[in-house]
Order: structure tokens, then C-alpha cells, then sequence
């Protein structure tokens, strides 16, 4: 793959990249394809690519597959990546995500934030945040459960037994 790589126009990949990404990413994508190719050209090295930060790595791992897309490597790339059991994550779960977009390091200040919040929403959007809170259900479960309460009680609700039925 390396005399490939030699012959890499890589004004070509350029032009492949604006075909597919806007102008700030396709010079990322370009300058890490240069930088780091050598993970491309040795499959056998993209195990250290975990020696990177999360984000970094991403965004290696970004540009390495649009490099081998125009190359027609795709497959030698993906099977390198997985062979390695190399994640195309940055690592942030959905509560440290949720963490970050509130800023607060402990449940006190976070329940202080969301006293806040249900006050300015409409009752509505408060009662599902308040329910999602109490249920614990993943958010997608939480919106599905709402709205069988409210469409479909019955079916959802067993009144006699007081719990939830089966769907």
C-alpha cells in the first residue's frame, strides 16, 4: 500500500474532500491524512493510535478513513480499526455529556438546575422531565412510556393490579 500512498495526488484528495465536507473540516481532514498516514500505511500500527486523546484520535480516525475511501482502502482501514477494537467515540457517555451541558459536579446543584428549568417550561414539558426523573427510563423509553400513558392508558395501565402491563 505504501507505493499507493507515494502516489497519492493529494491535491485529489482535496478535491474528493470538498465533495463531501465543508471547507473547515476538509482542511483537518487534509492536514491529518498528511500528518498521520502512517497509520493507514502499516495496519499493523493503529493500535497506538489509543495513545491519543479521545478527541484527537477521532479526528485521526476521521481523516485516516476519508484517506482510504479515496484510496479505495476502506476495508483494509475497517478491518485494522476492528481488528484493534479501536472505538469511533470520544469516550463521553450521555451523562457526562448531559454533565457538561449543565456544568455541575454533584446531584444537590443538579436538582437546583432542574427546579429552575421546570419552572420556566410549560407544565407539560415539566411533568415529562419530572416523570423521567422519577421512572429512571432511558429518554427514548420515557417519551414512548408518555405517550402510551397518553394514548393508549388502558393497555399500558393495569388499574386492578396497579402496575404496568405488558405491550
Amino acid at each position: 500500500m505504501s507505493n499507493d500512498i507515494l502516489r497519492i495526488g493529494w491535491a485529489g484528495l482535496k478535491e474528493y474532500l470538498k465533495t463531501t465536507c465543508i471547507e473547515n473540516t476538509v482542511k483537518d481532514r487534509y492536514n491529518y491524512s498528511i500528518k498521520y498516514q502512517r497509520y493507514l500505511l502499516n495496519p499493523n500500527t493503529v493500535s497506538d493510535l489509543l495513545s491519543f486523546s479521545p478527541n484527537k484520535r477521532l479526528h485521526i480516525m476521521k481523516a485516516l478513513s476519508s484517506l482510504s475511501k479515496f484510496l479505495g482502502y476502506s476495508d483494509v482501514w475497517q478491518q485494522a480499526i476492528k481488528r484493534n477494537n479501536i472505538k469511533w467515540s470520544t469516550g463521553n457517555s450521555s451523562f457526562v455529556v448531559f454533565d457538561k451541558i449543565v456544568n455541575h459536579t454533584n446531584y444537590s446543584v443538579m436538582m437546583d438546575w432542574i427546579r429552575q428549568v421546570i419552572k420556566i417550561l410549560s407544565q407539560s414539558h415539566s411533568n415529562v422531565i419530572i416523570f423521567n426523573i422519577l421512572i429512571g427510563l432511558r429518554p427514548s423509553e420515557s417519551i414512548k412510556s408518555v405517550h402510551l400513558l397518553q394514548q393508549d392508558l388502558d393497555s399500558y395501565w393495569n388499574k386492578d393490579k396497579r402496575n404496568i402491563g405488558t405491550l
